[in-house]
């Protein structure tokens, strides 16, 4: 059975909740008649779910007392109040309540707020479980594992991250991962996860490697590191997962084409369609998918037959 919490300054209304919550079959654990007194009793209670009402005596009010109990214990809340003022609606939003309805109520309109909150609330839980489970793993990882959003900006780093490069998570998240990329190395890697970077444009994952990347550590020493890189992108926005080793030490999973890959290319130009079906010369399709870097020069077979009155040498 769900345990409920009422929170009304009008002891006649109160009552009348709790009568039609308990015909309903829920439980209800305690009742309130203002903001200060539903934080208190929410901390000590632990109701699956708190019933609000807006405007109660007190120094705190309802949106007030429900930021509170959201922060501190996670616990949602659904508004019952005869207020939907836009003032009261912007105030709402901004503590993300599970519901909203309007006095005076339906019992039907009640319990289907409530029973659509507690499902949402479930589901919740378990993405956080799962989060924590997949964060529990991959710290377990050899590798530096760091995830970036569509900005390029860190969002996960996980243990081993931390012990290479000496920065926990707070130091890092939120941070553009490339301020921690030697100036010199940074247009390798912008040139995968950067605006105008076409890795991920399509729906289909794409890999990409930045081989002796120079990652600068929290102590300020230059560390070669090797970088394979994961670009995802899920309804419209792009993400990142970032496996980091030291230079030399790359996993086995590649960024080159395997052997039972065929590769498109122009038999007159030589271009290469790349995973998002552009068209690219080939050393900038090496330098994208192995992370390559070239030299240009002239071989001495081309430089007979276009520049046959250069001598050799």
């Amino acid at each position: 059975m769900h345990k409920i919490m009422v929170v009304d300054d009008e002891v006649i209304i109160s009552a009348q909740l709790e009568r039609r919550l308990s015909l309903m079959g829920y439980s209800v654990v305690g009742r309130a008649n203002s903001g200060e007194r539903s934080v208190s009793m929410a901390r000590n209670l632990r109701p699956d779910l708190v019933l609000m009402d807006i405007v109660m005596p007190g120094r705190i009010d309802g949106i007030e007392a429900a930021g509170r109990i959201l922060d501190e214990t996670g616990i949602p809340v659904i508004f019952v109040t005869a207020y939907a003022d836009d003032q009261y609606l912007a105030r709402a939003k901004q503590v993300q309540p599970y519901g909203y309805i309007l006095k005076p109520f339906h019992e039907k309109e009640v319990r289907a707020a409530i029973e659509i909150a507690l499902s949402r609330r479930e589901r919740e839980r378990g993405v956080v479980r799962a989060i924590k489970q997949l964060e529990t793993v991959v710290n377990m990882f050899d590798n530096a594992v760091v995830s970036l959003d569509d900005a390029g900006a860190i969002v996960f780093w996980n243990r081993k991250a931390q012990l290479l490069y000496g920065y926990s998570p707070s130091e890092v998240l939120g941070q553009r991962f490339s301020d921690f990329v030697v100036p010199d190395d940074r247009r390798n890697l912008e040139r995968v996860i950067g605006p105008g970077s076409r890795a991920g444009n399509s729906q289909r994952a794409v890999e990409r490697r930045v081989p002796g990347c120079r990652l600068i550590t929290k102590d300020g020493a230059e560390r070669p590191s090797d970088l394979l890189l994961f670009v995802h992108r899920v309804e419209n926005e792009r993400f990142t997962i970032c496996l980091i080793c030291e230079h030399g030490s790359t996993p086995v999973v590649s960024g080159a084409p395997s052997e039972e890959e065929i590769v498109p290319i122009c038999s007159y130009c030589c271009k290469v369609r790349d995973d998002e079906g552009s068209w690219l010369p080939m050393p900038d399709y090496l330098g994208e998918r192995c992370g390559l870097r070239f030299s240009h020069g002239i071989c001495p077979s081309c430089l007979e037959t276009y520049y046959p009155d250069v001598p050799e040498g």
